[in-house]
């Protein structure tokens, strides 16, 4: 008999600890949230001509990666972001949906980048043609249930193939 008025007494504690407890919301998926933002987009790259000037953008290749990173910021507006990575369709194309509370809005930033080729300077003023970072990043706020487009323009950010180049 003690055992069993051990065992009620012990999920009588534990059933008490559960109504005592807040659940918070944690993942921000379509899966746990009925209403969604919607994130699309399309990935270009830029290079520069041997004078310095942009060249027309072109597509990236299929299978880029594209980083995704939302939020609800908080009362400070801080934000504690998530991330989820897609890739590029043929056409540099991306799309993934987030679950949103209702009546909230996301604080989304989405980035890309890849390793190309593209013209600077050396330190005497040269056109020299060298491996570079390209990368763009853009970060908008989208009301739950909406839909928002991220043009990502990646454009040199970094140099490589040898020293003294001139850098972004």
């Amino acid at each position: 008999m003690k055992t069993y008025i051990s065992i009620l007494t012990a999920v009588a504690v534990l059933l008490m600890s559960f109504s005592c407890t807040k659940f918070e919301q944690t993942s921000l998926d379509e899966e746990s949230l009925p209403l969604k933002v919607t994130v699309t987009g399309h990935v270009r790259y830029i290079a520069m001509d041997d004078t310095g000037m942009p060249e027309d953008p072109e597509i990236v290749d299929s299978g880029t990666p594209v980083h995704i990173m939302y939020g609800i910021p908080d009362a400070s507006g801080n934000t504690e972001f998530a991330i989820i990575t897609v890739e590029t369709d043929s056409d540099g194309f991306f799309e993934y949906q987030i679950g949103c509370p209702v009546g909230k809005t996301l604080t989304v930033k989405v980035n890309s980048s890849i390793l190309g080729d593209s013209y600077t300077f050396d330190s005497d003023g040269n056109s020299v043609s060298s491996e570079a970072y390209f990368f763009a990043e853009i970060e908008k706020p989208v009301p739950g249930g909406k839909t928002e487009h991220f043009a990502l323009d990646l454009v040199p950010s970094a140099y490589m193939s040898e020293g003294g180049l001139i850098q972004p």
